[in-house]
């Protein structure tokens, strides 16, 4: 017999509902003074936005860059993480007043998600972007 996973609608997948999700999970998770909640996930910080309008769950993870780093760079590097790297979306966005690096991954919410996808989609998305210090080969990453 096979077990019934209960979808979440997307109507209930709310912040709140994540920290519960992320909690049963034993994933150390809190909701940040911007409403995102925060994952620490060994070591590593990813962030989590629901948005409504767009119908997606958002993944994200931000990472500094050395002192005089040039957009550029990290636009170069964005290329890199882009053509090498799956599952997810590097970016250098112009509204930070430095230079940073944004990855993030978007999860289509429109028929809803089990806790299980969340959390397991969570891993992957932690997984994945362990990898970017192999293509940082400039080292411009703090």
């Amino acid at each position: 017999m096979t077990a019934v996973l209960e979808v979440i609608t997307r109507e209930e997948l709310t912040i709140p509902k994540l920290l519960e999700v992320y909690k049963q999970a034993y994933m150390p998770a809190e909701i940040g003074s911007d409403g995102d909640l925060k994952l620490e996930l060994d070591g590593m910080k990813v962030f989590v936005k629901v948005e409504v309008e767009k119908k997606i769950l958002r993944l994200y993870a931000l990472f500094g860059t050395k002192p005089g780093t040039t957009r550029q760079q990290v636009l170069e590097l964005c290329n890199r993480i882009n053509d090498g790297l799956v599952m997810l979306r590097a970016s250098c966005p112009a509204a930070f007043p430095t230079p940073v690096l944004w990855l993030d991954h978007d999860l289509d919410i429109e028929s809803g998600m089990t806790a299980e996808d969340i959390v397991s989609e969570t891993r992957r998305f932690r997984s994945v972007i362990v990898a970017v210090p192999g293509v940082n080969t400039e080292q411009i990453l703090a």
